[in-house]
């Protein structure tokens, strides 16, 4: 998941993918999704 949150980052289009908002939700879990 974090690989995925990597590439995402790396293309700067992480606002516009739903996953976005996904991976927000995500950070309430655990703070290591914050730390990619």
């Amino acid at each position: 998941m974090c690989g995925i949150v990597g590439i995402y980052n790396f293309k700067g289009n992480v606002e516009k993918h739903d996953l976005y908002k996904m991976l927000k939700q995500i950070e309430h879990r655990g703070p290591d999704y914050k730390n990619v």
